[in-house]
C-alpha cells in the first residue's frame, strides 16, 4: 500500500497497483475545514464524502495505466501515483520507498498550547508483485500523538490487512477514526466481507491524558445486487492500569452491537439505515449498568462528482458508542449535507438542526462558487450556529471575494465578518488572502491573514514550500506565525525527502 506522510495528511487508498472498482480514502490529522480540501483525479477534481477528517470516494471505472491523485489543502499540496491493472496482468517484483529527514521547531508564549520541538525522520518501503503488496514504514514525529509510527500492510486479491499504528474507520455511531496501536483489515469473499479489528488508543483527541482505549471486535457485511446488509460488534474498555496523568472523566467499557442496512435504489440514489444498542458502564468502578441506543436513516444521491444526503438521526442518552469522542447523545437531529456542481454554480453545505430536552438548536454552512472564468471566480460564504442547550452560545460568519486561476499561479482572496456571544464588541472582521503558485515538479505558496476583534489585532501567516531537487529527493518546507497582543506563536517544518 502507498502511504506518504506530509502535514498529517494520510493516504489509506488505493493502492500501489489497483483493480477497479476501487475507492479513494484520504485522512486528515488534525482535522481539516471541508471547504478548502479539493481533491483531484488525473487533474480533474472530484467530488466525495468529505468530512473533517477524512474523504472517501468509489471509482467504479478509469482505464488501466498510471493515474495521480492531488489534494489542496489550503497551503498543503500532495500527490500520490498508482497503477490501474487488468485483473489477468502480471507485474513485475518491484521494490520503491523513501527516506525522509527533517526537523520541527515550536514556540508558544503561552506554555499550554505549545507544540512539540525534535528531528523528524522515517524510512517507508513497499514490495509489490502483481496484485499483492507488502508495505512497511516507521516514522519519528514530535508533532503526531505518538511519537513512533510504525506501520506495515499488506494487499492482496481478496485480504487486505493493515497494522501498527492505524486509523480504523467503520461509520460515525460506532468507530470513527480512532487513532491507535492495533491491526485491522478485510477479508472479501464475494458476496461477504469481514473486517475484524484490534485497538490500542491513547486518545489523543482529548485535551489532557486519559485512559487509553481498547477496542476488538469487527464488522461483517453481506452484499447481493443492490442490497447490502452490515453488522458491526466490538467491545470497547478502557485500560486503567497504564494511565499517565490526571483524567478528567472516569474509566468506562461498553459492547455496541450495530446492524445496518442499504439499497440502491437507482444509479443515483440510495436509502440507508443505520441502528446501535449499547450496554456498558460509564464509571468502571461503580456497578452501575447503562444501555442506550441509536437510530440513523437517510437518501443519499450520487451522480458524476455530486454527493448530497439528507437524514434523521436520534440518539439515547445513554448511548456509549467510546468510538467517536464527537458523537452528541440525547439529541434528535435532522441534517444535509453535500456537494454540488452544475454549470456555473458549484457549492458545498453542512446544515443540522436538533432538538434536546425540549430546546432546539442549529447549524448552517453554506458555500456558494460561481466558475464565470479562470480568471475571477466570486465565492460566498455563510455560518450560523447556535448551541441553545448552552445558553445564547451563538456564533454568525458571513463573508465575500473570489478566487483566480493563471496558468501556475492561483489566488484566493476573502473577506469576512463574524460575530461571538461571548465577544464585548457587535462583530468583528477578518481579512485573508492566499497565493499558490506551481511551477512544474514545485509548489510555492504564501497566505496572510488579519483578523480585528475587541480591541485587538492579530495577524497570521502561512508558508509552504516545495522543491523537487532533480533525481535528489525533494524538499518541503513549512513555517507558520501568528502574532497578537500579548501572544506569539511559531511553528517550522523543515523536511527531505529521497524516493528510490
Amino acid at each position: 500500500m502507498l502511504e506518504l506522510i506530509l502535514s498529517a495528511l494520510f493516504l489509506i487508498s488505493p493502492q500501489d497497483s489497483t483493480n477497479v472498482p476501487f475507492d479513494i480514502t484520504i485522512v486528515f490529522d488534525p482535522p481539516e475545514d471541508p471547504k478548502y480540501i479539493n481533491v483531484y483525479l488525473d487533474d480533474v477534481e472530484i467530488k466525495g464524502e468529505k468530512e473533517q477528517d477524512y474523504f472517501y470516494r468509489i471509482i467504479k471505472n478509469l482505464s488501466p495505466g498510471e493515474h495521480l491523485i492531488k489534494v489542496h489543502i489550503n497551503k498543503k499540496r500532495k500527490e500520490w501515483k498508482f497503477i490501474v491493472i487488468q485483473r489477468k496482468e502480471k507485474i513485475p517484483m518491484e521494490t520503491w520507498g523513501n527516506l525522509s529527514l527533517g526537523i520541527q521547531n515550536s514556540y508558544s508564549s503561552d506554555s499550554l498550547y505549545s507544540g512539540e520541538s525534535g528531528p523528524v525522520y522515517g524510512v517507508d518501503l513497499t514490495f509489490g508483485e502483481g496484485t499483492h503488496s507488502i508495505n512497511l514504514s516507521l516514522l519519528h514525529d514530535p508533532d503526531y500523538p505518538s511519537r513512533w509510527y510504525p506501520f506495515f500492510s499488506y494487499y492482496g486479491n481478496k485480504v487486505q490487512i493493515e497494522g501498527g499504528y492505524i486509523y480504523p474507520f467503520f461509520d460515525e455511531i460506532t468507530i470513527y477514526s480512532s487513532g491507535g496501536f492495533g491491526i485491522t483489515g478485510n477479508i472479501d469473499i464475494g458476496f461477504l466481507t469481514l473486517s475484524p479489528i484490534f485497538l490500542y488508543s491513547k486518545n489523543y483527541d482529548t485535551l489532557f491524558p486519559e485512559y487509553p482505549r481498547l477496542f476488538y471486535g469487527g464488522k461483517l457485511e453481506l452484499s447481493n445486487n443492490n442490497v447490502n446488509i452490515g453488522v458491526t460488534l466490538f467491545q470497547a474498555k478502557d485500560d486503567t492500569s497504564n494511565l499517565t496523568g490526571f483524567p478528567l472523566t472516569s474509566p468506562k467499557q461498553s459492547i455496541v452491537f450495530s446492524p445496518e442496512f442499504r439499497w440502491q435504489i437507482s444509479d443515483e440514489f440510495s436509502l440507508k439505515l443505520k441502528g446501535g444498542y449499547s450496554k456498558g458502564k460509564d464509571n468502571l468502578f461503580v456497578d452501575t449498568v447503562k444501555s442506550g441506543n441509536i437510530f440513523e436513516g437517510s437518501i443519499i444521491y450520487e451522480h458524476d462528482y455530486n454527493d448530497i444526503t439528507i437524514g434523521l438521526r436520534k440518539t439515547s442518552l445513554d448511548y456509549l458508542t467510546l468510538g467517536n469522542p464527537y458523537l452528541y447523545t440525547n439529541r434528535t437531529s435532522a441534517f444535509l449535507t453535500g456537494i454540488y456542481e452544475r454549470g456555473l454554480l458549484y457549492t458545498d453545505f453542512d446544515h443540522l438542526i436538533y432538538k434536546k430536552e425540549g430546546v432546539i438548536g442549529f447549524s448552517f454552512l453554506q458555500t456558494f462558487k460561481f466558475n464565470l472564468n479562470n480568471y475571477f471566480s466570486p465565492l460566498f460564504e455563510c455560518q450560523w450556529v447556535k448551541y441553545r442547550e448552552y445558553g445564547s452560545d451563538e456564533y454568525q460568519y458571513m463573508a465575500g471575494g473570489f478566487e483566480s486561476i493563471f496558468g501556475d499561479v492561483q489566488v484566493y482572496n476573502i473577506f469576512g465578518t463574524y460575530r461571538n456571544s461571548s465577544s464585548t464588541t457587535n462583530s468583528s472582521f477578518q481579512l485573508s488572502s492566499f497565493l499558490h503558485w506551481y511551477p512544474a515538479g514545485h509548489s510555492i505558496g504564501f497566505g496572510v491573514s488579519a483578523s480585528f476583534d475587541q480591541g485587538y489585532v492579530r495577524f497570521d501567516v502561512d508558508l509552504s514550500m516545495y522543491f523537487k531537487l532533480w533525481d535528489l529527493g525533494y524538499i518541503d518546507i513549512y513555517y507558520y506565525p501568528s502574532i497578537k497582543e500579548g501572544y506569539d506563536h511559531h511553528s517550522l517544518r523543515i523536511i527531505y525527502e529521497y524516493e528510490f
